[in-house]
């Protein structure tokens, strides 16, 4: 447990695409979740999908009125981007990103505490930005991932909450999953390569 709180100063994020993608954060969740994207559902992503999340994980929150514009997200971009993708590797390389930041530290609400209808993101930013005196709205969207949760742990813990929240608990079998189909290609680009000269 941790090693998830120390963790998370040190992720850095990748290159996919040939772009630099920012820290993994409430904001590219939320942006991934309001176009069901294939990396936080059960399907499958294809080039498209990608192009779009990596669209939506340059981003920072005070682009959101840009970011879902479709003229901005044209499989075209692929083309100014001067590459031709991998799909396969670039898509592994997106489901490490979301793996390494997914990987944060849960907290079990109080029994007596009532249910939440709030999205994830929202919880996560609002209980960041209520409790810590000085993270502004657009710092805690930006936040990574991993440490805003962890930031989240810490204030529930200080209130006697215990560590598991269903609704991070989601996220972290995301997270697994992930994790499992990355060791799966993995595995297999493994197999498929020939041994020695």
């Amino acid at each position: 447990m941790i090693d998830k709180f120390l963790k998370s100063l040190f992720v850095s994020p990748p290159l996919v695409l040939r772009r630099r993608l920012r820290p993994f954060s409430a904001f590219h969740l939320a942006g991934l979740q309001v176009i069901d994207s294939p990396f936080v559902t059960d399907a499958v992503p294809q080039i498209e999908d990608l192009v779009l999340a990596v669209h939506i994980c340059r981003s920072r929150f005070r682009d959101a009125h840009k970011v879902m514009d479709p003229s901005d997200t044209d499989l075209l971009e692929i083309q100014k981007w001067g590459h031709v993708p991998d799909t396969d590797e670039d898509i592994e390389i997106f489901m490490g990103y979301l793996s390494d930041y997914l990987d944060s530290p849960d907290v079990e609400s109080p029994s007596d505490a009532p249910e939440s209808e709030m999205p994830v993101p929202f919880a996560l930013v609002t209980t960041v930005i209520t409790n810590i005196p000085g993270i502004s709205e657009e710092v805690a969207w930006d936040m990574p991932f991993n440490r805003l949760v962890a930031y989240r742990t810490g204030i529930a813990e200080a209130n006697g909450w215990r560590i598991v929240d269903e609704k991070l608990e989601e996220l972290g079998k995301l997270a697994d999953q992930i994790a499992a189909d990355t060791r799966k290609a993995e595995e297999a680009k493994a197999e498929d390569t020939p041994d020695g000269p």
